[in-house]
């Protein structure tokens, strides 16, 4: 499992130390077949608190979008992959078919969960100082690098990703906000 637009975001460290990888697998004369997802559904499980007691999406991904996906679906994308004929030597881009922003992600939260949520917004500067309280430097050193490209790009896929996605699981992407609703649920019980 390596990461979506890894040709083009390798300036990122987490994105970037995927390269070598890939490049190993395809000249190792091994079998192999790439999973390229986007930024996870479940990545969202770092919030429950801001989203549960103080009302606020604290993820800055920005307003041009993401196509965030399930890890469900990767799972079962990768189940296929190993599973089937077919997939040796290919690359899948695993993306969502919607284009969540931070304002839109706050929004599907706010139905799911029976009250407004706000989005924290965008400022980098603001996020990094809170976050540096919870996570290490490094961290936070990379994760704002991501949210800049995220801001001022987007991290969408592109039809023929969402194409051959559909095709290789025989379905359309899970819904975010089917994930918030069932997540919602989760939160609930756990009181």
């Amino acid at each position: 499992m390596s990461v979506h637009k890894l040709d083009s975001w390798i300036h990122l460290p987490h994105f970037g130390s995927k390269l070598p990888i890939e490049l190993a697998l395809k000249e190792s004369g091994m079998e192999y077949t790439i999973l390229r997802p986007n930024n996870f559904f479940q990545n969202d499980f770092w919030f429950q608190q801001p989203l549960m007691e103080y009302n606020v999406y604290p993820q800055p991904i920005g307003d041009k979008g993401l196509s965030r996906i399930d890890v469900a679906d990767i799972a079962e994308a990768a189940a296929f992959a190993l599973t089937e004929d077919g997939h040796t030597g290919q690359t899948y881009n695993l993306v969502g078919s919607e284009v969540l922003n931070g304002e839109k992600t706050a929004q599907i939260w706010s139905e799911a969960l029976g009250k407004e949520i706000k989005y924290g917004g965008n400022d980098l500067d603001a996020w990094e100082k809170q976050f540096l309280q919870f996570l290490p430097d490094w961290m936070v050193f990379d994760f704002k690098l991501m949210y800049e490209s995220f801001q001022k790009d987007g991290f969408i896929g592109t039809d023929e990703d969402v194409k051959k996605q559909t095709k290789l699981l025989g379905r359309a992407p899970r819904k975010f906000a089917d994930f918030a609703k069932q997540t919602t649920g989760m939160w609930k019980k756990q009181g």
